[in-house]
């Protein structure tokens, strides 16, 4: 439950400064979710579900749950607006350094590698009385807009297996972002369904609204 609990909060995972920052791409001249690849939005979602996101909604879709005797693999997806163009969400998106400042339950993360176009990323996060870690690759695509990731299981890690990504979607002219957000999630562990309906529909939004918290806070409007 604590596994669970956690993965769904944060699984796009935190950051606190570690000892190598190798750079992402620079926002300010990137392609972010404009290149030929991206998915238009009406290709994420249909149009006429848009009008409950502006309002900060966030649309949740539950998938697959599949139990095995010591584990629960769930797929689940979610939907939100963000009223910032895409540069500014994938900016707050892969500042991995920073995410422990705004992301529920990250209390550190470390960039420990960069190959080829992969961060290795390790996170310790706390539930309740657990101190927790793992170590996620991240796959940044900028021109496409999507930041997959998966775990690394070469490292310690207290859940048995996740991958995942966040998917950006240019919407009102490049004045907004349709976020679509899949994680798949093996925790290791059974967890009663009801538990895990709790988490899923209280900690999506929480997720959400943190991220468009963050996007705001680092570009106040005048």
């Amino acid at each position: 439950m604590f596994l669970l609990s956690l993965w769904l909060l944060a699984s796009s995972d935190g950051a606190m400064a570690g000892q190598l920052r190798p750079a992402l791409p620079d926002v300010a001249s990137a392609c972010i979710a404009c290149g030929a690849a991206a998915p238009r939005a009406e290709e994420l979602l249909q149009s006429d579900l848009w009008e409950s996101l502006r309002g900060g909604q966030v649309l949740k879709r539950r998938g697959e749950r599949a139990v095995g005797p010591e584990s629960l693999v769930t797929v689940n997806r979610a939907f939100g607006w963000i009223a910032h163009p895409p540069e500014r969400v994938w900016d707050v998106l892969t500042s991995f350094e920073d995410w422990p400042s705004f992301m529920p339950l990250v209390t550190e993360t470390d960039v420990l590698s960069r190959e080829g176009g992969s961060y290795h990323v390790r996170q310790r996060y706390r539930v309740l009385l657990a101190s927790l870690q793992h170590t996620t690759i991240y796959e940044p695509d900028a021109a496409g807009g999507r930041l997959a990731w998966r775990l690394d299981p070469s490292q310690p890690h207290d859940i048995a297996g996740t991958r995942g990504a966040w998917q950006l979607a240019a919407v009102d002219g490049g004045r907004a972002t349709l976020v679509a957000y899949t994680s798949s999630v093996d925790t290791g562990r059974d967890v009663p369904a009801f538990v895990e309906k709790m988490l899923v529909d209280r900690s999506l939004s929480v997720l959400f609204d943190q991220i468009r918290e963050e996007v705001e806070r680092r570009n106040p409007r005048p």
